[in-house]
C-alpha cells in the first residue's frame, strides 16, 4: 500500500471524488490542501534515459521501414481490378451518378475531374463516367486525351504495356462514344465487346451499356437507383458528421473554459510517482515485444492465409505481457493499475459515455489534422520528383485496406477484432496508460499546462509515426491521439480513451467495408 506524506500544499476545490493517489485531478491551481505521496529509500526509480534511447532507436527503425520507397511496377497495368483504389473509385462514381440523378449533373461532372488521373484502368473508367454525366461528346473528348497521353508516354520512352483486354476496351470505347453525332452507340457492340467492358471496368462497364435513354429502362433504373441510394446515404452521413462536429467543438470549448477557470475535476491528479522511469522501461519492453510478435505473426500469416489477421490479433494481446515488467522491477500490481488507468474510473457506470463524448470532441481536432495532412501531401508532391502521368496515385493508407478488398466474412470478423478491439485496448494501455503516466510524472515541475501539452504532443507524435500509414498521415493520427489523451487526462481511467479509439477505428473499417460492398 502507498504511504501518505503528512505534509500538505494548497489545491483547488474538486467537483468530483478523486482517485486515491490524485490531487483531485484539477487542471491546475490552488485552493484547499492536497495530499502528496511519499516514497521510502528502497522505492525503484528506473532508468528512463536508457529506456528512451531504446524507444527512439526502435521508432526510427520502424519509421524508416514504413517509409522505404516502393519498387515501381514493371508496367502501368497497376492496380488490379479489385484493388482498393478501384473500390474507392467505384464508390465515388456511384455517389456522383446519384448526385446527377438528383438534378445536379453539371456539379457532378465538375466534381468528377479529380478522378481522371492515375493508371490506365482508372482513366478508362473515367471516360465512361464522363459519358454518363456529360454525354457522348464529353466521353469522346476524354478518350481522345487518353490516347494522346498514351502516345506521349511512348514518345518519352516510357511506353505503357497494354494487355489485349486493354486494347479491346479502348477500341470498344471508341466505337461506343460518337462525338460527331453526340450519341452512345450501344447497339453496335457485339457480345464480346459487352463482356470485355463489364469484365475490365466492372460497374462502369455496366453503366456504359445502360446509358440515359436506353430501351432497358428497368435495368437502367436498378443501376442508377443503387447510385442514388449511395449519394443520399453519403449526404446523410456528412450532415450527421457536421452536426456531431459542431456539438464536439462546443463541448471542447466548454471543457477548456472550465479547465482554465480551475473548476473542472480531472483524473490524472498531481504527478510525482518516484517510479515513473520504470514505465518508460515498460514501454520500451513493449515496443520490442510487440514488433517481434508482429514479425512472427506475419510469418505465420503467410503460411495460413485464411487466418492471416488472426495471428496479429493474438500478437497484440500477447504483447501486454510487458505489463509484468514494472512488477518485476518492484512496483506493486495495485500501483501499476492505478498509475496506468487500468481501473473502472470514478464513475464506472458513465465512463463509457465520456468515451463517446470524447470522440465527438475529437472530430474538430480530426478536421485540423486532415487539413495539415492535405498540406503535407501537396508539399510532398511539389518537393519530390513526380512519377509518370499513368502511375498510381499514392497516399497515406494502412496495409489492412488492401486485405479488406478481397476478404470473406471470416476475414472481415478478424479485421474488426483487430482494428476495433485489440488495437484500442493494447495501444491505449501502452500509450495513454503506461507512457503517458511516465511523461506526466517526468514533466510535473514544468506546470500542469506545459506538462499536459508536451506529454500529449510527444506521445501523439510517437503514436502516429510508428503506424504504417507513413509520415504524411502523422497530423491525422496525432489529432486522434490528442482526443485519446484528452479523455485520459480528464477521467484518469483509460476506459474512455479505449472507447474513443474503438469508435474511430470501427467507423473507419465500417466505411471501408461498406465501400467494398457497394463497389461489388
Amino acid at each position: 500500500m502507498m504511504q501518505m506524506d503528512p505534509h500538505t500544499t494548497p489545491r483547488n476545490q474538486m467537483t468530483e471524488e478523486p482517485s486515491r493517489y490524485t490531487d483531485g485531478g484539477n487542471f491546475g491551481g490552488s485552493g484547499i490542501p492536497e495530499v502528496t505521496l511519499g516514497y521510502g529509500p528502497s522505492q525503484p526509480t528506473g532508468r528512463p534515459g536508457l529506456a528512451w534511447l531504446v524507444i527512439v532507436l526502435l521508432a526510427l527503425g520502424i519509421v524508416l521501414m514504413h517509409n522505404l520507397p516502393e519498387e515501381k511496377p514493371e508496367s502501368s497495368q497497376q492496380p488490379a481490378k479489385d484493388s482498393i483504389e478501384m473500390v474507392i473509385m467505384t464508390f465515388q462514381g456511384k455517389m456522383l451518378v446519384g448526385v446527377s440523378e438528383m438534378g445536379f449533373s453539371d456539379m457532378a461532372l465538375r466534381d468528377s475531374a479529380p478522378l481522371n488521373t492515375g493508371p490506365l484502368p482508372q482513366r478508362m473508367r473515367y471516360v465512361v463516367l464522363a459519358g454518363e454525366l456529360g454525354g457522348a461528346g464529353e466521353a469522346a473528348r476524354h478518350l481522345r486525351a487518353l490516347k494522346d497521353l498514351l502516345e506521349q508516354t511512348e514518345a518519352a520512352g516510357e511506353p505503357v504495356e497494354l494487355t489485349e483486354e486493354n486494347r479491346h476496351v479502348l477500341v470498344v470505347l471508341d466505337v461506343l462514344y460518337d462525338e460527331e453525332a453526340d450519341a452512345i452507340n450501344v447497339e453496335t457492340l457485339d457480345a464480346d465487346d459487352r463482356d470485355v467492358l463489364v469484365q475490365e471496368l466492372g460497374w462502369f462497364g455496366e453503366l456504359a451499356l445502360l446509358p440515359p435513354g436506353t430501351d432497358a429502362v428497368q435495368e437502367r433504373q436498378a443501376l442508377v437507383g443503387s447510385a442514388l441510394r449511395v449519394a443520399v446515404a453519403s449526404m446523410v452521413i456528412m450532415v450527421l458528421a457536421l452536426l456531431a462536429g459542431g456539438v464536439g467543438a462546443i463541448a471542447l470549448i466548454l471543457l477548456l473554459i472550465f479547465a482554465l477557470q480551475r473548476i473542472l475535476a480531472g483524473g490524472m491528479g498531481q504527478p510525482g510517482r518516484a517510479h515513473h522511469g520504470i514505465y518508460a522501461e515498460t514501454f520500451a519492453v513493449w515496443l520490442v515485444l510487440f514488433f517481434g510478435l508482429q514479425f512472427a505473426a506475419g510469418a505465420l500469416a503467410a503460411l495460413m492465409p485464411a487466418s492471416q489477421m488472426l495471428w496479429p490479433l493474438i500478437g497484440f494481446f500477447a504483447s501486454l505481457l510487458a505489463l509484468a515488467w514494472p512488477v518485476f522491477r518492484g512496483v506493486s500490481w495495485a500501483d501499476v493499475r492505478e498509475d496506468t488507468g487500468l481501473t473502472w474510473g470514478r464513475k464506472p457506470a458513465i465512463e463509457p459515455f465520456f468515451g463517446v463524448l470524447g470522440y465527438v470532441m475529437g472530430l474538430p481536432m480530426l478536421l485540423v489534422g486532415v487539413v495539415f495532412t492535405m498540406l503535407l501531401i501537396a508539399m510532398h508532391g511539389l518537393l519530390t520528383e513526380s512519377g509518370g502521368p499513368l502511375d498510381p496515385i499514392t497516399g497515406p493508407a494502412h496495409p489492412v485496406v488492401d486485405i479488406v478488398a478481397g476478404a470473406n466474412w471470416w476475414g472481415i470478423v478478424q479485421i474488426y477484432l483487430l482494428a476495433a478491439v485489440a488495437a484500442p485496448i493494447v495501444e491505449e494501455i501502452m500509450f495513454r496508460g503506461v507512457l503517458y503516466r511516465h511523461q506526466r510524472d517526468s514533466t510535473r515541475h514544468w506546470g500542469i499546462w506545459a506538462s499536459v501539452t508536451i506529454s500529449a504532443t510527444i506521445n501523439g507524435f510517437l503514436f502516429a509515426a510508428i503506424h504504417p500509414q507513413g509520415l504524411l498521415a502523422v497530423p491525422v493520427l496525432m489529432s486522434l491521439a490528442y482526443a485519446f489523451t484528452l479523455v485520459r487526462e480528464w477521467r484518469g481511467t483509460i476506459v474512455p480513451s479505449i472507447i474513443v479509439h474503438a469508435i474511430s477505428n470501427g467507423l473507419v473499417m465500417t466505411l471501408l467495408i461498406t465501400m467494398v460492398m457497394v463497389a461489388g
